[in-house]
Protein backbone atom coordinates (compact mmCIF):
# COMPACT_ATOMS: atom_id res chain seq x y z
CA UNK A 1 0.00 0.00 0.00
CA UNK A 2 1.08 3.31 -0.73
CA UNK A 3 1.62 6.02 1.75
CA UNK A 4 -1.98 8.10 1.83
CA UNK A 5 -0.91 10.66 3.10
CA UNK A 6 0.72 11.28 -0.91
CA UNK A 7 -3.03 10.70 -1.90
CA UNK A 8 -4.58 13.58 -0.15
CA UNK A 9 -2.39 16.29 -2.00
CA UNK A 10 -4.02 16.40 -5.05
CA UNK A 11 -7.51 17.83 -3.44
CA UNK A 12 -7.06 21.79 -3.20
CA UNK A 13 -5.06 23.71 -0.96
CA UNK A 14 -6.73 22.86 2.39
CA UNK A 15 -3.65 23.33 5.00
CA UNK A 16 -2.57 20.21 7.12
CA UNK A 17 -1.23 20.88 10.63
CA UNK A 18 1.02 18.09 9.35
CA UNK A 19 2.20 19.95 6.39
CA UNK A 20 -0.28 17.98 3.74
CA UNK A 21 -3.00 19.52 2.24
CA UNK A 22 -6.85 18.47 1.17
CA UNK A 23 -9.45 20.85 -0.72
CA UNK A 24 -11.18 24.24 1.05
CA UNK A 25 -15.15 24.32 0.73
CA UNK A 26 -17.66 26.45 2.59
CA UNK A 27 -20.09 23.46 4.12
CA UNK A 28 -23.88 25.08 3.71
CA UNK A 29 -24.80 22.16 1.23
CA UNK A 30 -25.33 24.45 -1.58
CA UNK A 31 -26.07 22.50 -4.81
CA UNK A 32 -24.77 25.39 -6.95
CA UNK A 33 -21.44 25.07 -4.45
CA UNK A 34 -18.58 25.34 -6.82
CA UNK A 35 -17.34 21.64 -7.96
CA UNK A 36 -14.18 20.46 -6.51
CA UNK A 37 -11.22 21.74 -8.85
CA UNK A 38 -9.35 18.96 -9.31
CA UNK A 39 -10.94 15.76 -8.31
CA UNK A 40 -8.71 12.66 -7.11
CA UNK A 41 -8.73 10.03 -10.07
CA UNK A 42 -7.10 7.35 -8.31
CA UNK A 43 -3.32 8.49 -9.13
CA UNK A 44 -0.54 10.22 -7.25
CA UNK A 45 2.49 11.34 -7.59
CA UNK A 46 4.44 8.56 -5.03
CA UNK A 47 6.90 7.52 -7.39
CA UNK A 48 10.13 8.37 -8.03
CA UNK A 49 10.48 11.89 -8.79
CA UNK A 50 7.22 12.48 -8.13
CA UNK A 51 5.64 10.07 -10.59
CA UNK A 52 2.11 9.32 -10.68
CA UNK A 53 1.45 5.83 -9.30
CA UNK A 54 -1.89 4.10 -9.11
CA UNK A 55 -3.20 4.30 -5.48
CA UNK A 56 -5.10 0.37 -5.06
CA UNK A 57 -6.96 1.47 -2.26
CA UNK A 58 -8.87 3.86 -4.65
CA UNK A 59 -9.39 1.58 -7.27
CA UNK A 60 -10.65 -1.48 -4.92
CA UNK A 61 -13.22 1.21 -3.16
CA UNK A 62 -13.90 3.92 -5.98
CA UNK A 63 -15.81 3.60 -9.25
CA UNK A 64 -16.35 6.14 -12.18
CA UNK A 65 -19.75 7.30 -13.39
CA UNK A 66 -20.26 9.29 -15.96
CA UNK A 67 -23.64 11.87 -15.30
CA UNK A 68 -25.84 12.20 -18.41
CA UNK A 69 -24.41 16.04 -18.81
CA UNK A 70 -21.38 14.21 -19.32
CA UNK A 71 -19.74 15.23 -15.56
CA UNK A 72 -18.54 12.73 -13.80
CA UNK A 73 -19.08 11.14 -10.78
CA UNK A 74 -17.71 8.97 -8.03
CA UNK A 75 -19.45 6.64 -6.00
CA UNK A 76 -18.18 3.88 -3.62
CA UNK A 77 -18.61 0.54 -4.60
CA UNK A 78 -19.28 -1.22 -1.38
CA UNK A 79 -22.52 1.32 -1.07
CA UNK A 80 -26.08 -0.46 -1.41
CA UNK A 81 -27.16 0.40 -4.65
CA UNK A 82 -30.44 1.98 -3.29
CA UNK A 83 -28.88 4.21 -1.06
CA UNK A 84 -26.04 5.03 -3.62
CA UNK A 85 -24.63 8.53 -3.49
CA UNK A 86 -22.16 10.24 -6.45
CA UNK A 87 -19.60 12.47 -5.15
CA UNK A 88 -17.22 15.34 -6.26
CA UNK A 89 -14.54 13.76 -5.30
CA UNK A 90 -13.19 10.64 -3.24
CA UNK A 91 -10.28 9.97 -1.11
CA UNK A 92 -8.95 7.41 0.99
CA UNK A 93 -7.69 8.31 4.28
CA UNK A 94 -6.28 6.19 7.43
CA UNK A 95 -8.72 5.50 10.40
CA UNK A 96 -6.01 3.76 12.63
CA UNK A 97 -4.41 0.76 12.42
CA UNK A 98 -5.35 -1.23 8.84
CA UNK A 99 -8.66 0.45 8.75
CA UNK A 100 -9.41 2.69 5.82
CA UNK A 101 -12.03 5.48 5.42
CA UNK A 102 -13.19 7.83 2.50
CA UNK A 103 -13.62 11.71 2.73
CA UNK A 104 -16.08 12.16 -0.27
CA UNK A 105 -16.87 15.68 -1.04
CA UNK A 106 -20.42 16.78 -2.43
CA UNK A 107 -22.21 20.22 -3.29
CA UNK A 108 -19.64 21.85 -1.02
CA UNK A 109 -19.78 19.60 1.82
CA UNK A 110 -16.88 17.26 3.17
CA UNK A 111 -18.28 14.07 4.69
CA UNK A 112 -16.41 11.29 6.70
CA UNK A 113 -17.80 7.50 4.91
CA UNK A 114 -16.97 4.26 5.93
CA UNK A 115 -15.61 2.31 2.94
CA UNK A 116 -19.47 0.85 2.47
CA UNK A 117 -20.72 4.73 2.72
CA UNK A 118 -21.70 4.47 6.03
CA UNK A 119 -20.97 7.71 7.75
CA UNK A 120 -18.34 7.69 10.49
CA UNK A 121 -20.28 9.43 12.81
CA UNK A 122 -18.62 12.99 12.09
CA UNK A 123 -20.92 15.98 11.04
CA UNK A 124 -20.29 17.25 7.95
CA UNK A 125 -17.41 19.86 7.39
CA UNK A 126 -15.82 22.40 4.81
CA UNK A 127 -11.90 21.57 5.84
CA UNK A 128 -10.69 18.33 6.94
CA UNK A 129 -7.14 18.12 8.13
CA UNK A 130 -4.92 14.86 9.57
CA UNK A 131 -3.97 16.29 12.62
CA UNK A 132 -2.17 12.94 14.16
CA UNK A 133 0.11 13.42 17.14
CA UNK A 134 2.71 11.09 15.25
CA UNK A 135 1.80 11.06 11.91
CA UNK A 136 1.89 7.32 11.50
CA UNK A 137 -0.38 6.14 9.64
CA UNK A 138 0.31 2.32 10.87
CA UNK A 139 -0.59 3.61 14.34
CA UNK A 140 -3.89 2.51 15.44
CA UNK A 141 -4.71 5.96 16.40
CA UNK A 142 -5.72 8.82 14.44
CA UNK A 143 -6.85 12.19 14.73
CA UNK A 144 -8.80 14.73 12.48
CA UNK A 145 -9.50 18.47 13.06
CA UNK A 146 -12.42 19.28 11.42
CA UNK A 147 -13.10 23.33 9.98
CA UNK A 148 -16.53 24.78 9.87
CA UNK A 149 -16.62 27.58 7.52
CA UNK A 150 -13.94 30.08 7.36
CA UNK A 151 -12.57 33.67 7.77
CA UNK A 152 -12.87 35.65 11.18
CA UNK A 153 -15.86 33.59 11.81
CA UNK A 154 -14.56 30.11 11.13
CA UNK A 155 -14.47 27.28 13.78
CA UNK A 156 -12.99 23.62 13.97
CA UNK A 157 -13.18 20.94 16.00
CA UNK A 158 -11.32 17.56 16.67
CA UNK A 159 -11.94 13.70 16.65
CA UNK A 160 -10.00 10.66 16.82
CA UNK A 161 -10.20 7.02 15.31
CA UNK A 162 -8.75 3.73 16.93
CA UNK A 163 -8.39 1.09 14.89
CA UNK A 164 -11.48 2.16 12.83
CA UNK A 165 -13.56 3.21 14.89
CA UNK A 166 -14.52 6.67 16.32
CA UNK A 167 -12.85 7.03 19.54
CA UNK A 168 -12.71 10.59 20.77
CA UNK A 169 -14.22 14.06 19.68
CA UNK A 170 -14.23 17.58 21.07
CA UNK A 171 -16.81 18.76 23.41
CA UNK A 172 -16.74 21.95 21.25
CA UNK A 173 -16.61 24.29 18.43
CA UNK A 174 -13.89 26.48 18.75
CA UNK A 175 -13.02 29.43 17.43
CA UNK A 176 -10.04 29.05 15.03
CA UNK A 177 -8.57 32.73 15.37
CA UNK A 178 -9.06 32.74 18.97
CA UNK A 179 -6.94 29.55 19.32
CA UNK A 180 -3.96 30.44 17.97
CA UNK A 181 -3.61 33.19 20.31
CA UNK A 182 -2.71 30.82 23.07
CA UNK A 183 0.77 29.99 22.70
CA UNK A 184 1.54 26.71 25.13
CA UNK A 185 4.84 26.04 23.48
CA UNK A 186 7.79 26.26 24.66
CA UNK A 187 11.60 25.31 22.31
CA UNK A 188 12.56 22.07 23.60
CA UNK A 189 10.32 21.06 25.41
CA UNK A 190 7.70 17.91 24.72
CA UNK A 191 4.40 18.33 26.29
CA UNK A 192 3.42 20.80 23.85
CA UNK A 193 2.65 18.26 21.66
CA UNK A 194 -0.02 16.69 24.20
CA UNK A 195 -2.08 19.88 24.79
CA UNK A 196 -3.49 22.93 22.55
CA UNK A 197 -5.35 26.12 23.34
CA UNK A 198 -8.72 26.22 22.48
CA UNK A 199 -10.75 29.20 21.94
CA UNK A 200 -14.89 30.17 21.82
CA UNK A 201 -15.61 33.92 21.82
CA UNK A 202 -14.46 35.77 24.54
CA UNK A 203 -12.70 32.80 26.82
CA UNK A 204 -9.76 30.48 26.56
CA UNK A 205 -9.29 26.78 27.52
CA UNK A 206 -7.01 23.63 26.91
CA UNK A 207 -7.51 20.44 25.14
CA UNK A 208 -5.48 17.23 25.84
CA UNK A 209 -5.02 16.13 22.86
CA UNK A 210 -4.59 12.14 22.99
CA UNK A 211 -7.90 12.01 24.50
CA UNK A 212 -9.37 15.16 23.23
CA UNK A 213 -10.48 16.22 26.85
CA UNK A 214 -10.52 19.38 27.63
CA UNK A 215 -8.49 19.59 30.12
CA UNK A 216 -9.72 23.18 31.20
CA UNK A 217 -12.94 24.55 30.03
CA UNK A 218 -13.38 27.39 28.04
CA UNK A 219 -14.41 30.00 30.29
CA UNK A 220 -10.96 31.66 31.28
CA UNK A 221 -9.76 35.19 30.08
CA UNK A 222 -6.16 34.50 29.69
CA UNK A 223 -3.73 31.04 30.01
CA UNK A 224 -0.17 30.18 29.96
CA UNK A 225 2.46 27.79 30.87
CA UNK A 226 4.80 27.79 34.43
CA UNK A 227 7.52 26.07 34.33
CA UNK A 228 11.03 26.19 36.10
CA UNK A 229 13.72 25.97 33.17
CA UNK A 230 17.60 27.19 34.09
CA UNK A 231 19.36 28.78 31.94
CA UNK A 232 21.51 25.71 31.12
CA UNK A 233 22.78 24.69 27.49
CA UNK A 234 21.23 21.39 27.48
CA UNK A 235 17.09 23.33 28.39
CA UNK A 236 16.08 20.63 30.17
CA UNK A 237 13.55 21.44 32.73
CA UNK A 238 13.63 21.63 36.25
CA UNK A 239 10.36 20.89 37.21
CA UNK A 240 6.71 19.61 35.90
CA UNK A 241 4.91 22.32 33.24
CA UNK A 242 1.63 23.58 35.02
CA UNK A 243 -1.34 25.76 33.54
CA UNK A 244 -1.85 29.43 34.66
CA UNK A 245 -5.62 30.47 34.04
CA UNK A 246 -6.59 33.32 34.78
CA UNK A 247 -10.24 35.08 35.59
CA UNK A 248 -10.84 37.17 38.61
CA UNK A 249 -7.30 36.19 39.55
CA UNK A 250 -5.09 32.95 38.76
CA UNK A 251 -5.07 29.71 39.47
CA UNK A 252 -2.64 27.01 38.71
CA UNK A 253 -3.09 23.22 37.42
CA UNK A 254 -1.45 20.30 36.20
CA UNK A 255 -1.45 19.55 32.31
CA UNK A 256 -4.18 16.98 33.26
CA UNK A 257 -6.35 19.48 34.58
CA UNK A 258 -6.17 18.66 38.74
CA UNK A 259 -6.08 21.94 40.85
CA UNK A 260 -3.16 23.21 42.71
CA UNK A 261 -4.15 23.89 46.18
CA UNK A 262 -2.77 27.33 46.57
CA UNK A 263 -4.34 30.55 47.04
CA UNK A 264 -5.52 32.56 43.82
CA UNK A 265 -2.97 35.02 42.87
CA UNK A 266 -2.17 37.75 40.25
CA UNK A 267 1.23 36.51 39.09
CA UNK A 268 3.53 33.74 39.65
CA UNK A 269 7.13 33.45 38.64
CA UNK A 270 10.11 30.67 39.30
CA UNK A 271 12.73 32.19 42.01
CA UNK A 272 16.14 31.16 41.52
CA UNK A 273 19.31 31.09 43.26
CA UNK A 274 17.13 31.68 46.38
CA UNK A 275 19.04 28.78 48.78
CA UNK A 276 22.63 29.81 46.54
CA UNK A 277 24.76 30.53 49.73
CA UNK A 278 23.64 26.90 51.39
CA UNK A 279 24.59 24.83 48.36
CA UNK A 280 27.89 23.21 47.76
CA UNK A 281 30.11 24.00 44.66
CA UNK A 282 28.22 22.84 41.59
CA UNK A 283 25.51 21.42 42.99
CA UNK A 284 21.70 23.26 41.79
CA UNK A 285 20.29 25.25 44.82
CA UNK A 286 16.14 24.97 45.36
CA UNK A 287 13.74 26.06 43.09
CA UNK A 288 10.97 28.08 44.17
CA UNK A 289 7.68 29.43 43.17
CA UNK A 290 6.48 32.90 43.97
CA UNK A 291 3.41 34.04 43.56
CA UNK A 292 2.41 37.89 43.87
CA UNK A 293 -1.36 39.01 45.37
CA UNK A 294 -1.85 42.53 44.43
CA UNK A 295 -5.33 43.54 45.62
CA UNK A 296 -3.72 41.79 49.36
CA UNK A 297 0.16 43.69 48.66
CA UNK A 298 1.37 40.33 49.69
CA UNK A 299 3.64 37.59 47.75
CA UNK A 300 4.02 34.31 49.28
CA UNK A 301 6.98 31.27 48.46
CA UNK A 302 6.21 27.90 47.36
CA UNK A 303 8.51 24.89 46.96
CA UNK A 304 8.24 23.18 43.39
CA UNK A 305 5.51 20.81 44.94
CA UNK A 306 3.79 23.96 46.01
CA UNK A 307 4.71 23.22 49.74
CA UNK A 308 4.13 27.18 51.56
CA UNK A 309 7.95 28.23 52.76
CA UNK A 310 6.22 31.08 55.16
CA UNK A 311 3.05 30.66 56.95
CA UNK A 312 1.53 34.12 56.20
CA UNK A 313 2.28 36.26 53.07
CA UNK A 314 5.26 38.88 52.56
CA UNK A 315 3.96 42.27 52.39
CA UNK A 316 5.58 43.95 48.69
CA UNK A 317 7.81 46.87 49.04
CA UNK A 318 7.16 50.42 47.63
CA UNK A 319 8.34 49.28 44.17
CA UNK A 320 6.05 46.69 43.76
CA UNK A 321 7.83 43.94 44.16
CA UNK A 322 8.40 41.03 45.89
CA UNK A 323 11.18 41.38 48.71
CA UNK A 324 12.74 37.97 48.47
CA UNK A 325 14.41 39.22 45.51
CA UNK A 326 16.98 41.14 47.33
CA UNK A 327 17.62 38.23 50.02
CA UNK A 328 19.58 35.42 47.66
CA UNK A 329 22.98 36.81 48.91
CA UNK A 330 22.12 36.03 52.71
CA UNK A 331 21.52 32.59 54.28
CA UNK A 332 18.92 34.32 56.28
CA UNK A 333 15.34 35.97 55.26
CA UNK A 334 13.69 38.54 57.07
CA UNK A 335 10.57 41.03 56.02
CA UNK A 336 8.61 43.65 58.15
CA UNK A 337 4.70 43.15 58.23
CA UNK A 338 2.09 45.84 58.16
CA UNK A 339 2.26 46.13 61.53
CA UNK A 340 6.15 47.27 61.16
CA UNK A 341 6.88 44.09 63.48
CA UNK A 342 9.80 41.88 61.64
CA UNK A 343 9.80 38.46 61.21
CA UNK A 344 13.46 36.21 61.41
CA UNK A 345 14.39 33.45 59.28
CA UNK A 346 17.10 31.18 58.64
CA UNK A 347 18.03 29.28 55.49
CA UNK A 348 17.58 25.26 55.70
CA UNK A 349 18.14 22.66 53.29
CA UNK A 350 16.48 19.60 53.59
CA UNK A 351 17.71 17.22 51.09
CA UNK A 352 16.25 18.32 47.38
CA UNK A 353 13.73 20.85 49.49
CA UNK A 354 15.14 24.06 50.64
CA UNK A 355 13.28 25.48 53.85
CA UNK A 356 13.04 29.17 56.12
CA UNK A 357 13.04 28.13 60.17
CA UNK A 358 11.63 31.34 62.13
CA UNK A 359 14.89 32.64 64.65
CA UNK A 360 12.81 35.52 65.91
CA UNK A 361 9.35 36.94 65.34
CA UNK A 362 7.70 40.37 66.36
CA UNK A 363 10.75 42.70 66.73
CA UNK A 364 10.00 46.61 66.75
CA UNK A 365 11.33 47.98 63.74
CA UNK A 366 11.26 48.06 60.17
CA UNK A 367 14.45 46.80 58.02
CA UNK A 368 16.63 49.12 56.80
CA UNK A 369 19.57 47.06 55.59
CA UNK A 370 20.33 43.07 56.11
CA UNK A 371 23.73 41.76 55.80
CA UNK A 372 24.54 38.48 54.04
CA UNK A 373 24.92 36.76 58.06
CA UNK A 374 21.96 37.45 58.60
CA UNK A 375 22.27 40.90 60.69
CA UNK A 376 19.97 43.22 60.21
CA UNK A 377 19.53 47.47 60.59
CA UNK A 378 15.72 48.13 61.99
CA UNK A 379 14.76 51.70 61.90
CA UNK A 380 12.11 52.21 64.89
CA UNK A 381 10.53 56.06 65.29
CA UNK A 382 12.02 57.74 68.87
CA UNK A 383 10.19 60.58 69.97
CA UNK A 384 9.15 61.48 66.61
CA UNK A 385 12.87 61.39 65.41
CA UNK A 386 14.15 58.26 63.36
CA UNK A 387 16.46 55.71 65.26
CA UNK A 388 18.63 52.63 64.16
CA UNK A 389 19.45 49.72 65.68
CA UNK A 390 21.53 46.35 65.32
CA UNK A 391 20.51 42.85 65.55
CA UNK A 392 22.25 39.83 65.01
CA UNK A 393 21.11 36.74 62.98
CA UNK A 394 19.01 35.82 65.83
CA UNK A 395 16.91 39.24 66.74
CA UNK A 396 18.82 40.33 69.57
CA UNK A 397 19.90 43.75 69.85
CA UNK A 398 23.44 44.03 69.52
CA UNK A 399 25.20 45.44 72.76
CA UNK A 400 25.68 49.43 72.32
CA UNK A 401 24.58 49.48 68.58
CA UNK A 402 21.80 51.78 68.67
CA UNK A 403 22.27 55.06 65.94
CA UNK A 404 20.68 58.52 64.86
CA UNK A 405 21.36 58.12 61.71
CA UNK A 406 21.72 55.84 58.39
CA UNK A 407 22.80 56.07 54.61
CA UNK A 408 23.80 52.79 52.42
CA UNK A 409 27.11 53.11 52.16
CA UNK A 410 29.01 53.57 48.39
CA UNK A 411 30.67 51.24 46.21
CA UNK A 412 29.38 47.65 47.68
CA UNK A 413 30.63 49.13 51.17
CA UNK A 414 29.04 48.63 54.81
CA UNK A 415 26.58 51.01 55.85
CA UNK A 416 27.29 54.02 57.53
CA UNK A 417 25.40 55.26 60.69
CA UNK A 418 26.38 58.30 62.60
CA UNK A 419 27.22 58.63 66.12
CA UNK A 420 28.25 61.55 68.23
CA UNK A 421 28.16 63.57 64.75
CA UNK A 422 30.23 61.45 62.99
CA UNK A 423 29.35 59.12 59.80
CA UNK A 424 30.95 55.29 60.43
CA UNK A 425 30.69 52.22 58.76
CA UNK A 426 29.06 49.98 60.24
CA UNK A 427 30.07 46.25 60.21
CA UNK A 428 27.81 43.37 61.20
CA UNK A 429 29.43 42.86 64.22
CA UNK A 430 28.89 46.35 65.64
CA UNK A 431 31.97 47.68 64.98
CA UNK A 432 32.60 51.28 63.36
CA UNK A 433 35.12 51.81 60.55
CA UNK A 434 35.94 55.15 59.00
CA UNK A 435 34.01 56.05 55.79
CA UNK A 436 35.74 54.63 53.03
CA UNK A 437 35.81 57.87 50.52
CA UNK A 438 36.80 58.00 46.63
CA UNK A 439 35.92 59.41 42.96
CA UNK A 440 34.79 56.12 41.81
CA UNK A 441 34.57 52.45 42.46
Amino acid sequence: MKPLHCLLILIGSLTLSTGHTLAAYQCESDPGAPRVAEPYAGYAPTGYKGAMERDANWFRMVTTVKRRDGVTRYVLKRQPARSRRMFESIVPVPLGGKHLGVVAYRQGCGELLYPDGKPAGVERFSDLSLDSWADDRTSKHVRYRLDFASGPAAEHAYVGFTNGRKSAESPHHYVSSGSRDISLVQEGLEWHLRIEGIAVPGAFGVVDMTTLREVLRPEWERIKIAQAMRSTASREPDGPAYLVATKEGSRIFSLSGEPIDMPPFDEIEVLYNFFLPLSPGGTPDPILWRTIDRKANGCMLYSMAFRPLLPTPVPIDDRGECPADRWKDSISFAFTGPDGKTQMYRKALAGPEGMLIQTAANIDGTIAFHYSDGSLILKRDQIGRPGYRLVNPDGRDVAGASFGNFRRGGCGTSPEVTRDGHWWRLNPDGKLDSPIYGFSC
